[in-house]
């Protein structure tokens, strides 16, 4: 979705969210991004060089600055574990990629991959949605 589009227009306005232009401060060639964080509301939104939401990042357990994410909001299945993220994206047939020591796991699904992050005690930590469509930052 584009930043300007009735959608996101929506979400920034009901969590009262300022976009965050993000350019290329020491001319080296990287690509100007925009962020929009929701730290009360556990979640952050990124946006690529061309203003289209390309990454979701949800927060399930408070950390750092981010409050805890309605799961519900999100939209998307939270695993207590590695195992159980593995699981349910086999029962899927999904195609995963795996971390060392199960720290995390991806699903590719068709529209986005879903990145499911533990901790080392094998808390879920961080789940990131990226868009698999056009979302390549220039």
């Amino acid at each position: 979705m584009a930043l300007k589009s009735d959608e996101v227009v929506e979400v920034l306005e009901h969590f009262d969210l300022p976009v965050i232009y993000d350019f290329d401060r020491l001319n080296e060639g990287t690509a100007d991004i925009y962020w929009a964080s929701a730290k009360q509301a556990g979640f952050e939104l990124r946006f690529n060089a061309r203003q289209v939401l390309d990454v979701i990042f949800l927060y399930p357990e408070p950390q750092g600055e981010f409050r805890n994410v309605n799961r519900e909001f999100a939209g998307v299945p939270f695993y207590n574990s590695y195992g159980e993220a593995k699981e349910a994206f086999l029962a899927q047939q999904k195609s995963i990629k795996e971390g060392a020591h199960q720290s995390w796991i991806k699903g590719e699904f068709p529209d986005y991959s879903a990145h499911y992050e533990f901790s080392p005690l094998g808390a879920l930590v961080l789940v990131t949605l990226t868009d698999r469509h056009g979302s390549t930052v220039e």
